[in-house]
C-alpha cells in the first residue's frame, strides 16, 4: 500500500478550520468547533463588538446568493493554499431558520486517499450546510 504522506492526505481538521476562517471572512464573526464528531460549527462572541456584528446578521434573500458564493470562494481559496493535489467539489446550502427542517445527504465512493467533510453553521436565523468533497489527483 502506498504511503500517501502529509501533502496527499485529506485532513478533516484542516478543512473545518478553513470553513471557520471563511465564516469569519464573510460575516466578520469568529467560528469554532470542538471535535470532528461535532456537526455544528458555532459562532464565538468574545466582546460587545462581536455581539453587535452578530445582531446585524439576519436572513436577507437579496444577500443569500452572495453569501453562499462568498463562503464557497473563501473555502476554495483556503483549500488551494494547502497546496495538496486534490480536486474539490464544494456545496453550500442556506435557508432561513424558521423552525422548518433541513435534511441534506451526500454520497460518494472514495479511495482511501479521498475524503469529504460536511458541517452546519447557525447564525441567528441563517442556517448553512457546507459540504466539501476532495478527490486525489
Amino acid at each position: 500500500m502506498d504511503d500517501f504522506g502529509q501533502d496527499k492526505e485529506f485532513i478533516e481538521e484542516e478543512v473545518v478550520n478553513i470553513i471557520c476562517a471563511a465564516i469569519h471572512s464573510v460575516f466578520g464573526i469568529k467560528a469554532k468547533y470542538e471535535s470532528s464528531e461535532q456537526i455544528l460549527v458555532e459562532t464565538v462572541v468574545e466582546n460587545d463588538k462581536d455581539r453587535l456584528i452578530l445582531q446585524g446578521i439576519n436572513y436577507n434573500k437579496e444577500k443569500a446568493t452572495s453569501w453562499c458564493s462568498q463562503l464557497i470562494d473563501q473555502v476554495i481559496r483556503g483549500l488551494l493554499k494547502l497546496g495538496k493535489p486534490f480536486k474539490y467539489v464544494i456545496t453550500c446550502v442556506m435557508q432561513q431558520n424558521n423552525s422548518a427542517g433541513m435534511n441534506t445527504f451526500g454520497c460518494g465512493f472514495f479511495e482511501e486517499s479521498d475524503g469529504s467533510v460536511s458541517k452546519s453553521i447557525a447564525i441567528n436565523d441563517l442556517y448553512f450546510a457546507i459540504t466539501i468533497f476532495a478527490v486525489l489527483i
